[in-house]
């Protein structure tokens, strides 16, 4: 139902645009409003697709928080024997 509002706003925006103008209506309020529209009618999309299921993804984290980042979990660290997860080791220290 609000499709009915965003798309003429956007529309109507759009056509008094004018950056080159003296009037504060044609280069400021109008491509402000224009963003405002543009964004509710972006969250509108999405919001749509998101309630049809079109954007679900499964993974299992990300690679900074102890995924691998390629959606098939896993630590994220290397397996190398030595149970570090890549740096120095953690914990600073001078290396003696």
């Amino acid at each position: 139902m609000r499709w009915i509002i965003y798309i003429p706003g956007l529309v109507l925006a759009w056509n008094y645009i004018n950056l080159s103008s003296s009037s504060l209506f044609e280069f400021a309020v109008a491509p402000a409003v224009f963003g405002i529209f543009s964004a509710l009618l972006a969250v509108k999309l999405l919001s749509a697709v998101e309630a049809s299921g079109g954007a679900k993804r499964h993974h299992n984290g990300g690679g900074y928080f102890g995924g691998s980042g390629d959606g098939a979990g896993g630590s994220g660290c290397s397996s190398d024997g030595d149970g570090s997860c890549g740096g120095d080791g953690g914990c600073g220290g001078g290396g003696d």
